[in-house]
């Protein structure tokens, strides 16, 4: 209930708090750039792996190579 609740309420965000934020351009630049990566590595790994199954389930089809 809780959970749902912060989901739709506004925090309360203190007034000193509130006037430091703003958007920080190379900073999202950066984030976006890693956020990439890391969705590129885990998709390296999860294609890899995924082959690797897929061969060891139909040893038939690749018994060749």
């Amino acid at each position: 209930m809780n959970f749902f609740g912060g989901l739709i309420l506004v925090p309360n965000i203190p007034s000193y708090i509130a006037e430091n934020i703003g958007f920080d351009f190379p900073n999202f630049i950066i984030g976006f750039l890693v956020t990439c990566i890391l969705a590129g590595i885990l998709g390296f790994l999860g294609g890899f792996i995924a082959e690797k199954a897929y061969k060891r389930i139909n040893i038939e089809k690749y018994q060749e190579y």
